[in-house]
């Protein structure tokens, strides 16, 4: 989503760019990373572009197959095919001088002014370190594509996201048996409460302050579910709404039905046999771990970013302040469906691009003179995120009007170059 939501923002500002992608086909993580059966856990309402809408004759969470086609019609509805250059991988990106040199998996390379980096981070997996070895199939949920996978299975899910619910789910209703090994609390919410989606429930409230959107999110919590420990389903240890919630009814009705087995952290494999904490052990056929991705990007120096707690830390998680010309789209986790603030976040992205292209200024550091501090965090606010990007979207676009020359005295080191070569999206990874 947020590559097309570039492609068209930059195509709107007139903004000369060229796009690679190593996939085949449009679609990114919901293409390669998401497997079968898929529904949005956000409503078609939040799930959308601000440009273009998922259509209203669609259900209220759309599929996977759903999902792809809205967004191939939204390329094709703008035109941006086009612009887009398939199974051309990213192998290197550096610095050079104040230009950007981009070497592909063929050996060829390009030079650009700029270099947005729209990678994702739902697919370098994230495994967890567990003793011994198990005989079985061992797999991570990136790597699950379907049911069938788990078929007349014993199967142990690791983790108690949104994912390992789906996995767990899918092992109740095809497998031979079905359990969560749950090493922390989790608040497990409803997709929707007095049937509104949770999220345009978090629509109406997002101007409340948090500890009241806190008490509300956990009043639907307390009146969908009720006390998770009558499913045997560990307290949270953190407050809600502070990490990434898990949105699944389906669980909670397997968990009453006894359908899946809620189990500790796991200690150890002994051979086909799961050893947990509390000294229980169980026979599986498949372990699937839902444990998570990191954020990665293979073609860049990690030295070019700072990080912190595995982020890196980027001016409204977008933009480098120490490297002119690296921008960063998509490093982050929405409490809530987030295709406005996508459209959003583009649109700033685009008119600090179209600033940068005419005044030689870098905007990042333009604000960091000004007092604005450079900061990232994966969990984010989709409302709150989109209205600053729409801020700042506007600040460069007024900015755009301040004759160059008073530029060229405030930041005497970035007088405009002669030559502006072309800003090169890459989503390589």
């Amino acid at each position: 989503m947020c590559g097309l939501a570039l492609c068209y923002a930059l195509n709107r500002r007139g903004i000369p760019f060229d796009c690679v992608d190593r996939n085949q086909d449009l679609g990114g993580n919901w293409l390669e990373g998401i497997y079968e059966g898929v529904h949005t856990i956000t409503s078609r309402k939040r799930t959308g572009f601000s440009e273009f809408p998922v259509s209203s004759k669609l259900p209220e969470f759309i599929s996977r197959n759903q999902m792809l086609d809205h967004l191939r019609r939204y390329a094709d509805h703008f035109g941006l095919r086009r612009f887009i250059e398939f199974r051309k991988e990213v192998t290197s990106v550096q610095q050079a001088g104040r230009h950007w040199r981009v070497v592909f998996q063929e050996g060829t390379s390009r030079t650009y002014r700029g270099v947005f980096v729209v990678n994702g981070h739902h697919w370098d997996m994230r495994w967890p370190e567990i003793r011994g070895h198990f005989r079985g199939e061992y797999l991570h949920s990136r790597q699950y594509t379907g049911p069938e996978m788990l078929a007349g299975k014993r199967v142990v899910v690791v983790g108690a996201g949104n994912s390992a619910c789906d996995v767990a789910v899918a092992a109740a209703s095809v497998g031979a048996y079905a359990g969560m090994a749950v090493r922390d609390g989790h608040w497990f919410m409803p997709r929707s409460f007095m049937g509104i989606p949770l999220d345009d429930l978090g629509r109406l409230n997002d101007d409340l302050p948090m500890f009241l959107q806190r008490f509300l999110a956990r009043f639907a919590v307390r009146a969908a579910f009720g006390s998770y420990e009558r499913y045997g389903l560990p307290r949270p240890r953190h407050r809600i709404l502070t990490r990434p919630p898990t949105v699944s009814t389906e669980l909670i009705t397997c968990l009453q039905k006894g359908q899946v087995e809620v189990l500790p952290n796991v200690k150890r494999f002994d051979e086909r046999k799961v050893v947990f904490e509390d000294g229980r052990e169980r026979e599986a056929d498949v372990v699937v771990c839902a444990t998570g991705f990191r954020v990665a990007f293979p073609f860049l120096a990690r030295e070019l970013f700072r990080w912190e707690d595995e982020v890196p830390q980027l001016f409204h998680n977008y933009v480098s302040v120490e490297h002119p010309g690296l921008y960063v789209f998509g490093m982050f986790q929405p409490l809530g469906g987030a295709g406005k603030m996508i459209s959003a976040g583009a649109r700033e992205l685009a008119e600090m691009a179209r600033f940068e292209v005419d005044s030689g200024v870098h905007f990042a550091s333009l604000l960091a003179r000004l007092g604005v501090r450079a900061g990232s965090r994966m969990l984010i606010h989709p409302n709150r995120t989109r209205r600053r990007s729409l801020r700042y979207a506007a600040l460069a676009g007024l900015l755009q009007r301040v004759p160059h020359r008073f530029w060229k005295r405030y930041f005497k080191d970035a007088a405009r170059e002669e030559a502006a070569a072309p800003v090169e999206l890459t989503n390589a990874a």
